[in-house]
Parts: structure tokens; sequence; C-alpha cells
């Protein structure tokens, strides 16, 4: 939906790669997902990276379970902001 109606500009990494490459070239990244059940079984390279360079910082609830709305930003930034 975000890549779609509310931040066509963001970058949508489709694999792993594509979001190590993300980290790699920028200092800061901010990450937003949702259903992390789905992620772990139909993406688990995204998964991977997720758990490697990713901290979470908020988890906003959502109506269907298991879709919470999961903020997370690159772990070198941690106490940082």
């Amino acid at each position: 939906m975000y890549e779609r109606y509310y931040e066509p500009h963001w970058g949508h990494p489709r694999s792993g790669q594509a979001l190590d490459a993300m980290v790699r070239e920028h200092s800061t990244v901010w990450l937003i997902y949702t259903m992390p059940i789905h992620m772990r079984v139909y993406h688990p390279d995204i998964w991977g990276t997720i758990e490697r360079d990713f901290e979470r910082v908020k988890v906003f609830p959502g109506t269907l379970g298991g879709g919470e709305l999961y903020v997370c930003r690159t772990k070198s930034l941690s106490g940082n902001l």
C-alpha cells in the first residue's frame, strides 16, 4: 500500500540483496513491515537482513491478527537519536 498510495518515492526492496544494498549505501535506513510470519515464510532472505541489521523502534497495533505495523531502523543508529 505504501508503494502505491502513500510514499511512492520510498525504496521498496524485493530481495535480501536489495535490502542489503540499501543498508550499505545509506547511513540511516528506516524499515516498515507487517505480517512477520508471512515475511519469514515467503521472504526469508529479506527476513534474514531484518533480523541481522535492524532493531525494532515501535510496533503499532493492527486490526488483523498478526498484522501489527513494525517500524525499525538500522542497528548502527542505536542511541544516536
